[in-house]
């Protein structure tokens, strides 16, 4: 990664990835189709408000096998699946009434959709032996390591993201706090903000609170049992 530019970023290449014609693509990145089991359903939140999800076959011919929990717990992974679709439209929100910005909000919604509680709930369907009395504590791991990495993507992209004009980085909801922009001007102050970021102790504030994040999950990691 020698010939890579230097990323707009406070972390220098974070996930490692070259961007050269900075298309805000990975370079080499091919999309493509592949043959799956995967569904659209359609899914009402609480509210009334339909939308459509993609859905694993879990109970389909020969998923059955690899999703052995999947009954047990199905109504946590579609609690968790609304949970994305909610820091989804709470990203739009953010971008249409900036005037809701503030980071006790952030940190509530906005980690949701790096998905690793979903994942999580996945992988334990698939375990051979799952005592369901440790899944608290499972959830409470993955959803510091969630907020882990929400961290790592906040900090890593909030320039590129202030440029293209999207305000979902909780770098952005920092700044508000501290004073550095006013919401009603925040699209028109652009480098002024972008300067006052870089020259303030916000990659230190972030990268503080990941490490609280890493040291509760390996607190948390000594209290659980070993599982296969």
């Amino acid at each position: 990664f020698a010939d890579c530019e230097k990323p707009g970023n406070l972390i220098k290449n974070p996930g490692l990835e070259c961007d050269k014609d900075r298309d805000g693509m990975p370079d080499g990145w091919n999309a493509f189709i592949n043959d799956s089991s995967h569904i659209l359903k359609w899914i009402d939140d609480p509210n009334g408000i339909r939308g459509k999800v993609l859905y694993s076959e879990f109970t389909g011919e020969g998923n059955h096998n690899w999703y052995k929990w999947y009954q047990e717990i199905k109504d946590v992974f579609e609690f968790d699946v609304r949970q994305l679709l909610n820091s989804m439209r709470y990203s739009y929100l953010v971008n249409v009434q900036p005037y809701i910005i503030n980071r006790t909000e952030y940190w509530m919604y906005c980690s949701h959709n790096m998905q690793a509680m979903i994942d999580l709930t996945l992988d334990l369907m698939c375990f051979l032996k799952f005592p369901l009395r440790n899944l608290g504590r499972f959830r409470e791991i993955a959803w510091q390591a969630q907020r882990m990495a929400r961290i790592g993507n906040w900090i890593s992209t909030w320039e590129r993201e202030i440029n293209k004009d999207d305000l979902t980085s909780g770098v952005i909801a920092y700044a508000i706090e501290k004073g550095f922009v006013n919401p009603a001007s925040i699209h028109l102050e652009k480098t002024a903000l972008i300067r006052k970021i870089k020259s303030s102790n916000i990659e230190n504030y972030f990268l503080k609170e990941w490490e609280n994040s890493y040291q509760e999950i390996r607190k948390l990691g000594k209290k659980m049992s070993v599982i296969d």
